[in-house]
């Protein structure tokens, strides 16, 4: 859902666009180191929800895209069937799960193969690499990626982990 929800920000914000922390945005589950009111580049979010799995990130760029929550799933599921994930599905952008039986999304690995092949030329990809971000407030963010094995997989392209408990 992050991969999917990051490609369809890239379509509307540029990675140099600045957005303001909101206090929505840090009290998702899982808070990371954001803080309401510093400013970061769409980039820096970017490369916090990818290496750390942010969901602060996640949703401070979905407020950043200024579309309600519905209309941002129709795009996601859009741009998944356009890039040939055809039975991927979303219920929300983080990917978090809804409840214990409601999954944020899911797809096969043939989705998610077809969806990495088909972004391969996405900014969203190098933005795995970044390690600190500073807000235009000069707050430091030492990102801690949660890609145990990225250190043994070169030459690494790009990469998203994460999980939740469905999954």
């Amino acid at each position: 859902a992050k991969i999917m929800s990051g490609l369809v920000i890239l379509d509307y914000l540029g990675p140099e666009e600045e957005i303001e922390i909101s206090r929505l945005a840090v009290s998702m589950p899982e808070p990371s180191s954001l803080r309401v009111g510093e400013h970061l580049k769409v980039k820096d979010l970017l490369a916090m929800m990818t290496v750390e799995s942010s969901n602060d990130a996640a949703y401070a760029l979905f407020e950043g895209a200024g579309f309600d929550e519905n209309h941002f799933l129709n795009l996601m599921r859009a741009k998944a069937d356009a890039l040939g994930a055809k039975t991927i599905s979303f219920n929300n952008f983080t990917g978090l799960d809804i409840s214990d039986t409601v999954p944020g999304a899911y797809g096969s690995a043939e989705d998610l193969l077809a969806v990495a092949r088909a972004s391969l030329t996405s900014p969203l990809w190098q933005f795995g690499e970044i390690k600190e971000i500073i807000s235009r407030e000069g707050i430091k963010h030492a990102l801690k990626p949660t890609n145990n094995l990225a250190p043994e997989l070169t030459p690494l392209l790009g990469s998203k982990t994460g999980y939740t408990d469905l999954a």
